[in-house]
C-alpha cells in the first residue's frame, strides 16, 4: 500500500511540476491583465472603447490558457 501511495504522489508531483517556468509565466501574464483592468480609466472612455478593451482582454486570456 505504501509503495502504491508513494508512486501516486510521485506521479502527481511530476504532473504538477512539469514546467515550473510555464506556470510562473502564466501567473505573471494574468497579473499583468489584472493590472490593465485596475488601471483602465472607465470614466474617460466611450462604450465602444470599453468593448474594444474587453475584446483585447479576452484575446490575451485565450492566449494564456
Amino acid at each position: 500500500d505504501y509503495e502504491v501511495w508513494e508512486q501516486s504522489i510521485q506521479t502527481l508531483a511530476n504532473k504538477t511540476i512539469k514546467h515550473p517556468n510555464e506556470s510562473c509565466d502564466k501567473t505573471m501574464q494574468l497579473e499583468k491583465i489584472a493590472n490593465m483592468i485596475s488601471n483602465y480609466d472607465l470614466a474617460n472612455n466611450t462604450p465602444m472603447q470599453g468593448l474594444s478593451f474587453i475584446q483585447d482582454l479576452k484575446i490575451k486570456i485565450q492566449e494564456i490558457v
